[in-house]
């Protein structure tokens, strides 16, 4: 498995046989190999996870493969697909998925949670391999905010993750957003705390990579920091 970041929430893992790129909306597309088919997720319809660029970097590549949120077609029809590029044809091919909603194909098995703002977080089993990404779904706390919507948030987000109990994923991709001052961890640390993961990929870091050594310096993070990656503009990871 290879791992590369593209940007903010976007990731390319290349498996064997297929690649996965999640939530791409701008940034420098990896070169991919056209024998291979490739499976592309966008968790939600928000600028920073979904753009109709994904499209147009992908169109060169004829074995593609796209796994939507529903809330981007709640959005956007058909007929404004079309008017970016995105013909009948193609539009009729592509999977959009609920929370709870899963699709399964001869290469891929897909499953959808729930997000605790919008769209879903995808769990994956593909040639082996099993494989979290987490969209938007994370425990969001704010300053201010209130504490009936605080509340409910946190207790979506826990409810979420509890699905996940009895599952092992070999790769998490999860939210570390620094916009939540002192509480950029919770969300993190819970899934840390309560899901089988080897290895995790921080992201929505809004490009301040420090809070990756930040969470790794703190006491919560003692039982798993050394499975947290370090990612930037340009890593590449195995």
């Amino acid at each position: 498995m290879k791992i590369t970041y593209i940007e903010h929430s976007s990731f390319l893992i290349e498996l064997e046989n297929c690649y996965l790129l999640f939530d791409y909306y701008q940034g420098k597309m990896p070169v991919m190999n056209h024998e291979k088919r490739i499976y592309a997720f966008a968790s939600h319809v928000h600028h920073d996870h979904f753009s109709f660029d994904l499209f147009e970097q992908l169109k060169e590549y004829k074995n593609v493969k796209y796994i939507l949120s529903r809330d981007i077609r709640r959005k956007f029809n058909q007929r404004f697909f079309e008017k970016q590029g995105v013909d009948s044809a193609l539009y009729e091919k592509i999977v959009f998925l609920n929370a709870h909603e899963s699709y399964v194909d001869n290469q891929v098995a897909v499953e959808t949670l729930m997000s605790t703002d919008e769209g879903v977080a995808f769990l994956i089993e593909a040639e082996g391999h099993t494989i979290y990404h987490a969209g938007d779904l994370n425990w969001w706390s704010w300053d201010g905010e209130n504490d009936k919507d605080a509340a409910r948030r946190e207790k979506i987000y826990k409810a979420e993750i509890t699905h996940l109990a009895d599952k092992h994923f070999e790769v998490a991709f999860l939210p570390l957003d620094p916009r939540q001052e002192e509480r950029f961890f919770w969300g993190f640390d819970w899934f840390m705390q309560h899901v089988d993961v080897d290895t995790v990929y921080p992201m929505h870091m809004w490009e301040d990579y420090s809070v990756i050594e930040k969470l790794r310096a703190m006491p919560e993070s003692i039982t798993y920091r050394k499975k947290i990656q370090s990612v930037g503009s340009t890593d590449v990871k195995m």
